[in-house]
């Protein structure tokens, strides 16, 4: 009975070091990247339309090969941001930042005051929630939501944000792809 509770054990620290090289690995790659965008070449698509106060994608190349693609889009009351991050063409990471402002953009201090209220628009008063994916291999292993708490593989939830952020890396490399 010990050797096989000794054997579970080993089996699951295995599992759980592997997981955290392939995360450390990711970093690695995140931090490479990051560290090399003044060097790619930029590709900016006007998503203007898509929201009323607008949004953009830009995509950042070594050459030919996409290492990161950004999405921005802006809302009265606050702002997406989704990086997507790519090693030899595959995702291995993607970070979405949601951003809810204290009061709409365009509630300035003058327009506060003229209501008799002592608060407007504040960026640093911005409530900022991220979640993070990271892949390996085209599947999804790590969901950090936007509460902090890493999402569990075996949930559905975990299949469909696999799923739809699979989805939304393959149509933003092709929109990148089509733009001139």
């Amino acid at each position: 009975m010990k050797k096989i509770t000794g054997l579970v054990v080993f089996i699951i620290l295995s599992f759980t070091a592997c997981k955290i090289d392939d995360q450390g690995d990711i970093m690695k790659v995140f931090n490479k990247i990051n560290a090399d965008i003044p060097k790619y070449k930029h590709k900016t698509i006007d998503m203007t339309g898509i929201t009323r106060d607008g949004g953009t994608i830009t995509g950042f190349y070594d050459g030919k090969e996409l290492k990161k693609a950004m999405v921005e889009f802006y809302f009265d009351t606050g702002r997406d941001i989704s990086e997507y991050y790519y090693d030899d063409g595959a995702l291995a990471l993607m970070v979405i930042q949601k951003y809810h402002y204290n009061r709409p953009y365009y509630y300035d201090e003058e327009r506060a005051r003229a209501n008799n209220d002592t608060i407007w628009y504040d960026d640093s008063k911005s409530e900022v929630k991220t979640i993070r994916c990271y892949f390996k291999d085209g599947d999804m292993i790590k969901w950090v939501d936007e509460n902090k708490l890493s999402r569990q593989p075996d949930s559905h939830e975990f299949t469909q944000q696999q799923k739809r952020s699979l989805s939304d890396s393959k149509r933003l490399k092709k929109m990148l792809d089509e733009a001139q």
